[in-house]
């Protein structure tokens, strides 16, 4: 993919070599015309414009039927490698170089296209230019988890730093996304229909949070997988045998039954006066006011579990309306979980509840099933001296709980908690130290994992300062095929 790309680059330089003298005629035409209009936007169909379009729609129409490409999609892939390599070239040399893969590549793309090319400049009669030099930082941030993430924890990764690194525009283009709440129906087959909903997040959540709740009350109609179903009780057969219903099923029969008749049946199995839970960790300087201005940079953005970042006037107006706090400490700069306060007196829900603020999904690499929704694991096992503590705890989803604890025919996963050096001219824990679980896989390949909402620059540098088992520092893991199990 990355040679595709840097092929595509020079065939697009090529063209506009070819178009140089044009280009500049143009440029000066358009330059004439805005200075004899004043101050006012330039057409995005000027002369220069023009050229600029007619050239990649030239490459595109040379590309598209060599790769077997639509012309859409031609002219796209010919937008990527230009962006790549005028805007990014670190980003398509580590694609060239296998450092990471096309996925994560285009998630940058998508970044700079968002935050730069996309990105309106003017509101109403002011000009905003695009915050290139926090792009550019929030790139190199990027590309630094990349070999560490999928394209999706990736994602994950740039809408939280999007909220610290460019705040303005974030919270421009959040007000402007409520415009679009919508509502509507699309058709499907056999008889069903999607019923698509765009919320506020935190509206969404709470939503579905409380859809979950009531489906796991009525849950005695759900077949656990793996148990047997009991024998049916003597008696007369029924007119009708009742038909089991999946999660699924009990959530949609509930949402309905909730927008149809606006409470649920008259019945005992239905329960009343179910709420959601909404989690948003948020800094304290958020919740004063302090960080109003200083926030984007220093204290971090509130953080909707399941969800990221959410704007601070969300934030303070759940704060108000929230019948119990539970005090988090974080770390200011990387957001680790540091503390939490013993208000939960089950010492094993609070114990949980930290561990899952700490984590926000499952710790396997490249899952990212929520938290909540896991299991607690102990990296150290209970029958080997391991603890019940902060620190040998990590939430592992059902399925790879399971994968970690059995041996499969490749052999077994193994998982430790990474021992961070303290950086240079520093003494004590260096933040995040708890935070990095490596695994190693049954071939032998070493995984690192790290929770999405920790600050990249603190953790990775613990990753580069800690060798990979016995390793040094920035060494890929070893792998001889030679000496590899079959089919390896």
């Amino acid at each position: 993919m990355g040679a595709q790309l840097r092929c595509i680059h020079r065939l697009w330089l090529a063209a506009q070599a070819a178009r140089t003298a044009a280009r500049f005629e143009a440029m000066d035409k358009a330059e004439a015309e805005l200075s004899a209009r004043g101050a006012v936007r330039p057409d995005p169909l000027s002369p220069l414009a023009e050229a600029e379009h007619q050239l990649v729609v030239d490459v595109a129409a040379e590309v598209g039927p060599a790769l077997r490409l639509p012309s859409g999609t031609a002219r796209r892939r010919v937008e990527d490698a230009v962006l790549l390599a005028e805007m990014m070239p670190e980003v398509l040399i580590a694609l060239e170089a296998g450092r990471i893969g096309a996925a994560q590549a285009m998630v940058m793309v998508e970044q700079w296209r968002e935050l730069v090319v996309d990105a309106p400049t003017w509101t109403g009669t002011q000009c905003v230019p695009p915050p290139v030099e926090a792009v550019c930082r929030l790139i190199t941030e990027l590309l630094e988890r990349a070999p560490h993430a999928t394209a999706a924890q990736l994602r994950a990764v740039a809408r939280a730093r999007r909220a610290v690194l460019v705040a303005d525009a974030e919270e421009r283009g959040r007000r402007a996304a409520r415009k679009h709440r919508a509502v509507w129906v699309e058709p499907a087959s056999d008889g069903t229909a999607y019923l698509h909903a765009l919320l506020d997040a935190h509206v969404a959540l709470a939503v579905h949070g409380r859809l979950e709740k009531l489906a796991t009350l009525l849950g005695e109609d759900i077949p656990v997988p793996g148990r047997p179903v009991p024998a049916s009780v003597p008696g007369p057969e029924p007119s009708e045998v009742p038909e089991t219903r999946t999660a699924g099923e009990l959530r949609a029969d509930v949402l309905a039954d909730l927008l149809l008749d606006g409470v649920l049946p008259d019945e005992e199995r239905f329960p009343r006066g179910v709420r959601a839970q909404v989690t948003v960790t948020v800094p304290v300087a958020v919740l004063t006011g302090a960080g109003a201005e200083s926030g984007a940079a220093g204290c971090g953005a509130p953080m909707l579990s399941g969800y990221g970042p959410i704007s601070a006037e969300v934030a303070r107006q759940l704060a108000a309306g929230a019948g119990a706090w539970h005090r988090v400490l974080t770390h200011p700069s990387t957001g680790v979980v540091l503390d939490h306060d013993r208000t939960v007196y089950a010492v094993p829900r609070d114990l949980r509840r930290l561990v899952e603020l700490r984590d926000g999904t499952c710790r396997f690499p490249g899952c990212r099933r929520r938290a909540e929704s896991c299991d607690l694991d102990h990296t150290v096992a209970w029958a080997d001296g391991g603890p019940t503590a902060a620190h040998n705890l990590a939430a592992l989803c059902r399925h790879h709980h399971r994968i970690k604890h059995r041996g499969g025919h490749l052999g077994r996963w193994s998982v430790r908690r990474v021992e961070a050096e303290p950086a240079p001219g520093t003494t004590g824990e260096p933040p995040g130290r708890t935070a990095v679980l490596e695994w190693t896989s049954p071939a032998g390949l070493v995984h690192r994992s790290v929770p999405e909402h920790v600050g990249d620059h603190e953790i990775l540098a613990d990753l580069r300062r800690t060798p990979v088992a016995g390793r040094p520092p920035g060494d890929s893991p070893p792998f001889d095929p030679g000496d590899a199990p079959p089919p390896f």
